[in-house]
């Protein structure tokens, strides 16, 4: 027994010299000092000493230079990991803590002797554990792609979304998503996942996809295989847009406002139920039934007659009896006043039947008579808050300008559509406004210019006052026409651009503004009379009697001149966060943009051509701050585009500068914003 355990002992000895040989020969040789082989065997230095060494001890076994020491120890390292990682990978005996491979190299009393003395082992290393999970992950996970896709609703969609067309398909559901599809999806799974993102997509006949040409807006369908394979070979970075092919998508917004507009409020004065959208102008102009309301009680007396109810009550007398009886008053006052009520109570069909009866005028003389009654009663006497007070009331449909809130939303309502020819703008305006019913006349103005892209969510409306009343001005009142047939036109214009957050109508000279606003004589001019009807088609001529600081509206003025402090003001920047690369490319843009505000406000851009008036028009189709101010306030966004001239959202009141890209020099720079601010305006591509 004795004799056989040396034998083993001597056996797995010489085993291991001849693998520290190898090991060692193996490491010497990578590092080109295959000749000092016979030195470190003799010194019996091994590769685990070889890290331990000091310099002075490696000069002494012939590795003189500095680059063979470092390689030397590098490869020891090398080797080292390499053996370590092998040894960790082989199967390991959780009982004996020693892998297979050394146990079967082993003898039976070596074997013995490591089952009898190895320590107790319950679970793998941490090592062991933390690769079995990198293998676990690396099996289990697929790889993916990610691509961009934009749902379209309409079936004959052929060029990219708009701004406005982005926030809105957003909020419907379609629009921009990112979807992760798998490498290996065939046509028929990118097909069943895209419609599991947008779910408006199942049940329309189909869909098809496309891609934008080169860096136009023109959209054109791509092979209709749709496997990730072919998606990837058409390029991967850029998106993807999806039309319908049988049937437009119905989009699920409306449905989902009406319901998120649901909440309703009692009115305190009078008690009955608003929707919260349309609880502030009621309670504005809602009066207590108890104090009564001279004009609704004197609306009550022609619309109700006592014959036709069982119990009636008089001003100033009270009722004892537990009859609940609907609020009649306050029900004339909302018919009057064109609001809606979507209570359940049952009003007398009496009270709605004359209420339908007024006519246009007569329910605009009862507005214009609530108007005056709010601003004496709350002691209003600046022009520009009874203005807002009159626009409030008169102006109806859909709202004038588009705010924060309808940025995702839209704006709906009805509207008085025309069509403007900008080459002849004062005639068309003539055609479209001449011949208008008073009902229409009050809605909110929806300007089309003809052949330019562009929905009128306020820009085009206040460019085409601003247009038409600077050609008026020119040709109506410079020189006077006293036999023209258009002056009552005129006034109808002029009426709607000062309550539809239009341009102020300062066109008339101060002689002529005093002879409007006085009472008129057989002296009063014809060509002034019918310019008095055309205002007073909408009541202003009635406000300016009963407040005639009104007038100042109307009142030719010297306009303060537009600073570059008031511009830097008036346009805020809307930049990355600090720190990123895109803020420090977006302010590089920045300080050149109002280095050439600088140039402008001096007058040395194109001979003094380009003002900062025509900056603002630029961004906000006006040359000056609207009386009643901005719904949203000016700004500038950057955002990538094919080209550095800018462009502008005048809806929104946004310029856009291009921020990303190699910027051309400053002059180049000036020269493209010339090109874009004293270029006649025009909605849609330049």
């Amino acid at each position: 027994m004795r004799l056989r355990l040396t034998k083993q002992r001597i056996s797995c000895s010489t085993r291991q010299i001849f693998k520290m040989d190898a090991a060692l020969q193996t490491v010497l040789t990578n590092a080109g000092l295959g000749t000092l082989c016979d030195v470190f065997h003799r010194e019996k230095i091994g590769v685990n000493e070889i890290n331990n060494l000091s310099e002075e001890e490696l000069n002494n076994l012939g590795v003189v230079s500095m680059g063979d020491r470092h390689r030397l120890k590098s490869a020891a390292r090398r080797h080292i990991d390499i053996d370590v990682t092998s040894q960790r990978s082989l199967p390991l005996n959780h009982h004996t803590g020693h892998t297979h491979e050394s146990r079967d190299r082993q003898g039976p009393a070596s074997r013995e002797v490591a089952a009898l003395f190895a320590p107790y082992r319950s679970r793998a290393t941490p090592y062991t554990a933390s690769a079995n999970r990198r293998n676990r992950r690396g099996m289990q996970k697929e790889r993916t792609w990610t691509g961009n896709f934009f749902c379209f609703p309409e079936r004959d969609r052929a060029c990219v979304a708009t701004f406005w067309e982005k926030e809105m398909l957003a909020k419907s559901g379609l629009g921009a998503k990112k979807i992760q599809l798998l490498q290996h999806d065939t046509s028929e799974e990118v097909y069943k996942k895209l419609q599991n993102a947008y779910p408006a997509l199942n049940g329309c006949g189909g869909f098809e996809l496309m891609r934008a040409q080169g860096h136009g807006r023109s959209l054109v369908a791509i092979n209709p295989c749709y496997a990730v394979s072919n998606l990837k070979s058409s390029g991967s970075q850029g998106t993807f847009y999806i039309r319908p092919v049988q049937q437009d998508l119905i989009l699920q917004q409306s449905l989902e406002n009406d319901q998120e507009i649901k909440v309703k409020e009692a009115c305190l004065k009078c008690g009955r139920m608003y929707d919260l959208t349309a609880l502030r102008g009621h309670h504005a102009a809602c009066q207590p039934a108890a104090h009564g309301n001279e004009e609704i009680q004197s609306v009550m007396a022609v619309v109700i007659d006592p014959q036709d109810s069982d119990v009636v009550v008089l001003p100033g007398e009270e009722d004892d009896t537990d009859t609940d009886l609907p609020d009649l008053a306050a029900a004339a006052s909302d018919v009057l006043l064109g609001e809606e009520d979507d209570t359940d109570t049952d009003l007398p069909e009496p009270l709605f039947a004359a209420a339908a009866s007024l006519s246009e005028e007569d329910l605009l003389e009862n507005v214009i008579k609530e108007c005056i009654s709010i601003c004496q009663d709350d002691n209003v006497t600046n022009p520009i808050e009874i203005l807002r007070v009159a626009q409030r009331k008169i102006v109806t449909g859909r709202k004038l300008d588009i705010d924060a809130s309808a940025m995702t939303t839209g704006l709906t309502g009805n509207t008085n559509f025309i069509s403007i020819d900008r080459d002849s703008v004062v005639d068309s305006a003539f055609d479209a406004l001449a011949d208008v019913p008073l009902k229409d006349l009050r809605l909110c103005l929806e300007v089309n210019f003809i052949g330019e892209k562009a929905s009128d969510y306020g820009g085009p409306r206040k460019e085409f006052f601003q247009s038409v009343l600077l050609a008026i001005k020119e040709t109506f009142f410079d020189n006077i026409r006293p036999q023209s047939e258009h002056y009552e036109t005129i006034g109808k214009i002029m009426a709607l651009s000062t309550l539809q957050n239009g341009r102020l109508p300062r066109i008339m000279t101060p002689e002529l503004c005093e002879e409007v606003f006085k009472t008129p004589t057989n002296e009063t001019r014809e060509f002034v009379k019918d310019l008095r009807r055309g205002l007073d088609s909408l009541g202003l001529l009635r406000i300016c009697d009963a407040f005639p600081t009104f007038r100042n509206l109307f009142t030719p003025i010297d306009q303060p001149k537009l600073t570059l402090k008031k511009m830097t003001l008036l346009l805020k920047p809307k930049m990355s966060p600090e720190g990123s690369n895109k803020h420090k490319q977006e302010m590089k843009v920045m300080k050149n943009f109002l280095a050439y505000l600088k140039e402008v406000s001096a007058g040395r851009r194109n001979n003094g051509n380009v003002t900062l008036a025509k900056v603002l028009r630029f961004v906000t189709a006006e040359e000056q701050e609207p009386p009643l101010g901005y719904e949203m306030n000016p700004s500038i966004e950057f955002k990538v585009m094919p080209s550095w001239y800018p462009t502008a959202s005048s809806c929104g009141n946004i310029l856009f500068l291009t921020a990303y890209g190699e910027m051309p020099e400053r002059q180049r720079m000036f020269e493209i914003f010339d090109m874009a601010f004293d270029t006649p305006q025009h909605f849609g591509l330049t």
